[in-house]
């Protein structure tokens, strides 16, 4: 899970309790809402990859495509832009829970 993460972890500590209380507005990451997640794949990805991306997501990835999407990712989106998208991503999964 997102959660688990690494990179998350840095930022934020390995408690649920943190991830759901980590205020994205008071971090230097680029993105800061979900919206403005939503905008910045909308921009850096045409509909077709993010469909593509969805429905390998839901039918489960191999280690190759999970490197592929991640490849994908990276080519197009910084580091930062990348752990703000993980933070919102596991923020909602623990909302929507």
């Amino acid at each position: 899970m997102l959660a688990s993460d690494p990179n998350v972890e840095a930022l934020l500590g390995s408690s649920k309790v943190d991830l759901k209380a980590v205020d994205l507005q008071k971090t230097t990451l680029p993105i800061k809402t979900k919206e403005e997640a939503v905008q910045k794949i909308s921009e850096s990805f045409s509909i077709d990859e993010i469909q593509q991306s969805v429905s390998k997501v839901k039918g489960g990835l191999t280690v190759e495509e999970q490197n592929e999407l991640y490849s994908l990712l990276t080519e197009r989106l910084s580091e930062e832009e990348i752990n703000a998208l993980k933070i919102i991503a596991v923020q909602e999964a623990l909302m929507n829970q």
